[in-house]
Parts: structure tokens; sequence; C-alpha cells
């Protein structure tokens, strides 16, 4: 039985003294010097750029187009043809009024089909998780995969129907809550994986019957992000009149229907194919500049580039950083160690933090050096306004067939800092218990506790998983019993924990 926590994240008692003054000044420069920095009201901020000598490499290129009848002027990324809308430090929205897939019936022969496959492949995008398939039509599925060959490894799927009501002359209703849409609104949803650089997507009739059992001979299938960049739904209604034929589809008619606007499209972003550890930073082709850091991005290829903490602006251009917060380190002592920005009251070095609560140490022995609280002897990971998180890869145990055992004690009394809420408890054993006991003041209290179990078919060779799993329905996390491992909140504001 052994009782771990990987990572603890402390809560700073004094977060009026982390409040910065906020930097009222330029952020640095947006765009490569003498390079546009704006496309009509779009920002175009670098890597991206107008023109090929203005961009980091042809993922990048921005077409700005302006004509009589483009007013103000619209902005493309040119390997794609599509209209950017919006250009995020990760990712970018494009208008994508293409189908992946549409099919009209004529008894139960398709008479008409097209559509074509979402394929990214040899650029600096991949689909975003924040994007759904979406059909509309009468009695069809839609089936989405992301291998060329039409493998359903990393398939998405949904059925569309049409209820008797809403048949003739009646609406389609796309809701906000993807696959828990209601059945007989003429439309459905499937969520998208993330990191994907292909969809094709194909629709299946479903009725079963002749053209007069279908009512609608078309439906269409499409992607569209879940939700838009300021927020707001992506809910809209249509006249199911429209899958009469595709001529109408996406016409001007269809936008004027209610909330029908272009689909607009999520994509990821994301610089080379290396990862930061790949990555040297005296590479020509590393892009990170200036008082900036390598970020990895989640599970794919390639990284994006990050501000140290303290500044703001352009991480990709050599004066890009800026510091927002004056000052960040008292007068004298370092403000940086390695990635890690060190605001007062941290510090480094003699006279340079408050008590020595907050003194931090720093190893240089390392690439890049790396940060350590001293109170704690742990390396810290993140230090923002109001936390600071730590590596604390210590544990207590017990080995029943034997004596030994080990209680893990935190304790911190003797700080400015008390355990944050967003710990967990986790235990990782068979048929056990795992209790946290707290102390305050004089009083002894259950900080939490949780009990892990393992199915009759485990032996020494197989392996326990801690997997999480959210459920939509109550909006928490559950773990699956009985695999070795469970987890549970422990109480904040606790300054002593003992496991």
């Amino acid at each position: 039985m052994a009782f771990q926590v990987n990572s603890v994240v402390l809560n700073s008692l004094i977060i009026l003294l982390l409040l910065p003054f906020i930097w009222t000044g330029p952020v640095g420069p947006v765009a490569k010097h003498g390079c546009l920095d704006r496309c009509g009201n779009l920002s175009i901020p670098y890597p991206f750029g107008v023109g090929s000598d203005c961009s980091l490499d042809p993922s990048f290129n921005i077409s700005c187009i302006t004509s009589t009848s483009t007013d103000p002027p619209k902005a493309y990324i040119t390997i794609l043809d599509k209209e950017v809308i919006e250009i995020n430090e990760t990712y970018v929205r494009v208008k994508y009024p293409s189908f992946v897939a549409t099919t009209c019936y004529d008894g139960l022969r398709e008479y008409e089909k097209h559509g074509a496959p979402l394929n990214l492949s040899g650029t600096q995008y991949t689909l975003s998780s924040e994007n759904w398939l979406t059909a509309i039509g009468c009695d069809d599925m839609v089936l989405g995969t992301e291998q060329p060959n039409g493998s359903l490894v990393g398939s998405s799927s949904c059925a569309s129907f049409c209820s008797e009501s809403n048949h003739t002359g009646g609406e389609g209703y796309c809701p906000d809550n993807g696959f828990w849409s209601v059945l007989g609104n003429g439309c459905c949803r499937a969520p998208i994986n993330g990191g994907s650089s292909y969809l094709k997507a194909k629709l299946t009739d479903l009725s079963g019957a002749s053209v007069g059992g279908r009512v609608f001979p078309c439906s269409y299938a499409f992607i569209q992000e879940s939700r838009s960049g300021s927020g707001n739904h992506s809910a809209f209604s249509y006249k199911l009149e429209f899958l009469q034929n595709n001529s109408k589809a996406f016409s001007d008619e269809f936008m004027e229907t209610k909330m029908a606007p272009v689909p607009v499209v999520r994509l990821n972003w994301r610089i080379g194919n290396k990862n930061c550890s790949q990555q040297l930073s005296n590479d020509t082709s590393y892009a990170c500049r200036g008082r900036s850091i390598c970020v990895d991005k989640y599970q794919v290829e390639g990284y994006y580039c990050s501000c140290f903490q303290g500044y703001k602006g352009n991480p990709y251009l050599t004066r890009g950083c800026q510091a927002y917060s004056l000052p960040v380190a008292r007068p004298g002592c370092l403000d940086q160690c390695g990635n890690l920005s060190i605001p007062f009251p941290f510090g480094i070095g003699s006279n340079c933090y408050m008590d020595p609560t907050f003194e931090i140490s720093c190893n240089v022995s390392t690439n890049p050096p790396k940060a350590y609280l001293s109170a704690l002897n742990a390396e810290i990971i993140d230090l923002n306004l109001t936390q600071v998180r730590v590596n604390y890869p210590k544990l207590g145990f017990a080995c029943y067939n034997s004596s030994e055992s080990r209680s893990l004690i935190i304790d911190l009394s003797a700080t400015q800092f008390m355990l944050s809420r967003l710990n967990v408890l986790t235990a990782l054993g068979c048929d056990d218990m795992a209790v946290a006991y707290g102390k305050s003041k004089n009083t002894t209290f259950v900080g939490g506790s949780c009990a892990a179990s393992c199915t009759q078919s485990y032996d020494s060779e197989s392996y326990g998983s801690c997997a999480r799993f959210y459920t939509l329905s109550t909006g928490f996390d559950w773990y699956v019993p009985a695999t070795g491992c469970c987890q549970t909140p422990i109480s904040r504001g606790n300054h002593h924990l003992k496991l």
C-alpha cells in the first residue's frame, strides 16, 4: 500500500502583496520588422505574416484581400485558402463553408454525392477538440474517420432524425449540447478528437425505405466549432426545405435563417515537428526569442512559445516580450531562475525575499537552471500571484507482509503557505483505505479518505490504473473501481497533514 502526492500546490497567504503594478506602456512589436501587423480588423502577429518574407514558414503566410467588394479587407491563411477571423496564441479560427460529406437519395440509390475530407497534412495545423462533426438531415448516420483509408481509429459518429411534427414546412434545430442532441430535431453532433490532421465523413441512409419514406432526400455533414471565441453558443435553426436538394445549402438564403452563419472551425497550430526536449535552443530553427520559453503541445508534435512570467507580448520576436509589472524583484536581486520568473516577496539570496518562507535557491548546474522552494527543498514547477506548484515526490507506505511502513507528513505550520484544495490524496494498493489527518490549531480532523481495491483477476504481472473520467450529466470526476487506485480531494486550508 502506498500513499502518494506527486505534485503539491501551496496557497500563499499574502495574496495582496503579490498583485503587480500593471504596465501601461507598449507590449512590444507584433509583426516582423517592416511587415504589416494588421489586415482589416484582424491583428497579424508573427510567426504569421502578410507575405512569405513576413511569416516563419508557408503554413503561417497570410493573404490580405482588398477589393471594392471587401470592406474591410479580409485575411486568408494562404496554404488553406480559408478566411481567418481570429489568431490566438495556440489556435486560429477559420471560416469553413465546405461539406465533408453530402448525399441525396433517389429511393435506395444515391444520385448525388459530394464533399471532400478536411486534410491538414503537411501544415502546422491540427483539428481542435473544440469542434463537432455536425450532420443535418432526416434518417441518416454520419461517420467520421481520422485515417485516409477509412480506418475507424479515432472515429466520430451520430444519427440524425426528424420527428413527424416538423416534416412539412418545419425547422431543424442544432442545439449546443453536442452528442446529447434531442432525437427528432434534424441534427446531430459528435465530438472530434483533438490533434488529428485529417477527417473524412460518410453519410448512410437509415430509413431503409423508398424516397417517399425519407421525406427529404438530402443530408449534409460539416465541421463546426462547439463554441465561438467570444463564448457565444453555436446553436442554430434551419429550414427543413433546404434538405430538398443541395443547391440551397450554405447559400445566401440559408445564411439568412435563424443563427445559421458560415461554419467556423478551430485549428490548433504549432511550431515545427519536434518537442521542447528535442529542439535545441541554439538551433537556428528554434523560434522562441527574448524572454520566452518553449512549451510542448499536448500529445502532438511541435511546440509553441510563451513569454516569461511577468512579461507579455510576442515571444517569437527578439524584443517581443516585455515586462508588465514594475518591479519584478527587489533592486539588485535576480528576477529569473531558468524559465521561472521570481517576483518579490520571493527572492534569490539574502535580503532579496520578505522572510525565509519565500526564499528561493537556484540550481545553475542544470540546463535550464531549476528553482527550489527552500522551506520544503522542493523544485518549483510554477509560481503565480496566488499559488506555488512544487514537485513533491515523497510518499508514505505500508507493507503487510513485513513491519515496514512510513508515514508522510507535510508540515507547513511554520510557513506562510497552506495546502490548496487542488491537491488530491492518491492511494495505490489492494483492499486498503488511505486517510489523511489534518491539524488546525489544537484540533485534529480527517482531511480526506478513499478506499483502493483490486479485482480478483489481478496478479503480480498486472497493471493498476488511476484513470479518471468526467461525467457530463453530473459534472464530477469519477474513478473506475477495483483498479488498484483511488483519489479524493484534500480539505483546503491545511497547514499540517499526515498520511
